[in-house]
């Protein structure tokens, strides 16, 4: 995944985040983030977590937001400008991006 982050020109621009899905017997579900490009789909950053609140997504973000290299999002760094988000209708997601990357698009797709 850091190799995408460091390679792949529309990291920089355009990221869709998916709560994929929700595995209720072991209490979790699966937050995808991604980018697409020319060949596929390429996958940015996956958390595993037990519930889609948005305190949860905060901690989550806030812990990937930690670990990121300042290659990240194209070069542009963890403190990304301006960059589109597209998310499902989870509220919870949307208002967690809008907290750690505040300068971001977030819109439902």
């Amino acid at each position: 995944m850091c190799r995408v982050h460091e390679k792949v020109l529309q990291v920089g621009e355009l990221y869709y985040v998916n709560a994929l899905a929700s595995f209720d017997p072991l209490n979790s579900s699966i937050i995808l983030f991604y980018t697409s490009c020319v060949i596929e789909t390429l996958p940015l950053s996956l958390f595993i977590t037990s519930d889609k609140l948005e305190i949860t997504l905060e901690k989550a973000m806030n812990l990937f937001k930690m670990i990121l290299p300042l290659y990240t999002f194209f070069g542009r760094g963890p403190q990304i400008r301006l960059i589109v988000f597209l998310t499902d209708n989870l509220s919870a997601e949307r208002n967690a991006l809008k907290l750690y990357w505040p300068k971001g698009n977030t819109d439902i797709y």
